[in-house]
C-alpha cells in the first residue's frame, strides 16, 4: 500500500486529489494499471492535468516522507499488513 498511499498523500498535499480520484481509481481497479513506480504515476497523472514536476518534487518531499513513516508506524502498531 506504500506506493498508492504515498501517491494519495502527495495528491492531497497538492490539493488535487479530488480532481483525479476517479481517474486513479479507474486506472488501478478497472484498467489494471499498477501505478507503483513514481515515474509511471507522474506520467499518468500528467495526462490528467497534474503538474508532473510538482508531483515528483512533492512525492519525495520531507513532509510526505514523514507522513508515510507515521502511517507505517500506525500500521505496525495495529498489526495491519
Amino acid at each position: 500500500w506504500d506506493a498508492h498511499g504515498q501517491m494519495f498523500l502527495t495528491l492531497e498535499a497538492m490539493g488535487v486529489e479530488h480532481k483525479v480520484h476517479a481517474a486513479v481509481f479507474k486506472a488501478i481497479q478497472e484498467e489494471r494499471k499498477k501505478l507503483t513506480d513514481k515515474d509511471d504515476m507522474a506520467d499518468f497523472l500528467a495526462t490528467q492535468g497534474v503538474d508532473k514536476d510538482k508531483f515528483l518534487a512533492t512525492f519525495d518531499s520531507f513532509a510526505i516522507q514523514g507522513q508515510i513513516k507515521k502511517a507505517r508506524e500506525l500500521a505496525k502498531k495495529y498489526e495491519i499488513t
